[in-house]
């Protein structure tokens, strides 16, 4: 019952690509939505400083008792609900007199699959519980704001964004990009010091601590995932600054990148690792967030270009751990960003007047890499001078030239 924004966020983001290449599998959708909803209402800050951002972490306990938040007995649905809706909603649910917690207690779960029909007849009935529950007392919730946890909830809503842009859901897509957009505004506006420097948390408006590998890495990450939904060049222009960050204070020489910056708490020793842990390393992710802005290079993306030493810190490194793939479920994360450094990786670069222009190319290119087994990245570039949008599609120092058509750039990619 003990709510963490890591879990949600990732969970949120592998349930809606779930969706997307398995539409058969209903439920997925499903959790995208309720679990985005749950995190939207109740775990994110609500009013400056820090709006749009999201809480640390909510307790499992209320008034001393673990679940008694999110828990029913059939005798407080049938109170809720009356005798034949309440009853109806415990068998379709799993609510049990013995429960399926403690205290004779359940968890809302689903034991057997609903039809369509009985899982709408039942929508009002869980929407009235959920206003019960509201009058419950809830359990504690941590405050805190840190900057990994809030980057992981970025790209998790920009994956849900993505996945309602396949369901042709254009409303929701809008809800969660916005969502991301002001999470990602908090944290630029908060979690910086003031020399434009990462912090990892903040409490009441207040930022502080130098930011770990995994916090400036993952918000890089994050930015670059908003730039390729809402297509504004804002967002690429501070990945880069992050990589930029990452490479003077935290690479190792010959490979690899210490957990903390040079210029951070002084310490025995500055560590290194490259094992996973719940949340992907902080090196394989600052390894997906070099490689992505590398594969730009090549299309003469100005700012990618300037990174002259993400190739050469690249090679270092995955020189280094070559032998990852021996211990795939600890290095998982490290052989998921190896990917973007594979010959048919690809960048797609648009250049349009505005990002109204960019869209209808960047809406294809995504819609085209879902199918793909090969990681694709998108950038754009506005100059307001340009008559007609093009696009570039690359592959290492090979680029194609100008093309102005969705087809015709949606052939190139596959």
């Amino acid at each position: 019952f003990e709510k963490m924004l890591y879990d949600n966020a990732l969970l949120i983001g592998l349930y809606a690509d779930a969706s997307v290449l398995w539409p058969e599998l209903g439920f997925a959708r499903r959790v995208v939505e309720q679990s985005a909803g749950y995190l939207l209402a109740d775990m994110r800050v609500p009013e400056s400083p820090g709006a749009g951002a999201f809480y640390s972490a909510t307790d499992a306990d209320s008034e001393g008792v673990e679940g008694k938040y999110f828990c029913w007995t059939p005798q407080q649905l049938i109170e809720a609900l009356g005798e034949p809706l309440g009853r109806e909603l415990a068998e379709a649910h799993g609510v049990t007199p013995q429960g399926n917690f403690e205290h004779g207690m359940s968890a809302l779960h689903r034991p057997h699959a609903l039809t369509p029909e009985q899982d709408e007849a039942l929508a009002p009935a869980r929407a009235r519980l959920l206003e019960l529950r509201y009058q419950r007392v809830p359990p504690l919730r941590d405050e805190k704001l840190l900057t990994s946890w809030n980057a992981l909830m970025i790209t998790g809503l920009c994956k849900a964004a993505s996945a309602a842009e396949a369901w042709a859901e254009p409303e929701l897509r809008e809800r969660w990009l916005a969502a991301a957009r002001a999470t990602a505004l908090a944290l630029l506006e908060l979690h910086r010091d003031a020399a434009g420097r990462t912090l990892r948390a903040s409490w009441r408006g207040r930022g502080h601590t130098r930011g770990y590998l995994e916090d400036v890495a993952l918000l890089g990450k994050a930015l670059l995932d908003l730039h390729e939904l809402e297509l504004d060049p804002r967002w690429h222009r501070e990945a880069e600054a992050l990589a930029t960050e990452l490479l003077d204070h935290y690479a190792r020489p010959g490979g690899g990148m210490f957990e903390t910056a040079d210029d951070g708490e002084a310490l025995i020793e500055r560590t290194e690792s490259q094992h996973d842990s719940p949340l992907p390393s902080g090196l394989a992710v600052a390894i997906e967030l070099f490689a992505r802005l590398e594969l730009g290079a090549a299309s003469g993306h100005e700012q990618a270009a300037a990174l002259a030493r993400v190739g050469e810190q690249l090679d270092a490194t995955l020189h280094r751990f070559r032998s990852a793939g021996s211990q795939p479920f600890a290095q998982a994360g490290l052989l998921v960003a190896a990917r973007w450094r594979h010959p048919n990786a690809a960048h797609v670069a648009i250049r349009a007047q505005d990002r109204a222009a960019a869209e209808p190319l960047a809406s294809r290119a995504r819609a085209a890499r879902r199918r793909l087994a090969y990681p694709v990245a998108i950038s754009v570039e506005i100059d307001s001078t340009r008559a007609r949008a093009d696009a570039v599609v690359c592959r290492g120092q090979t680029c194609s030239l100008p093309l102005l058509d969705a087809d015709s750039l949606e052939a190139a990619i596959a």
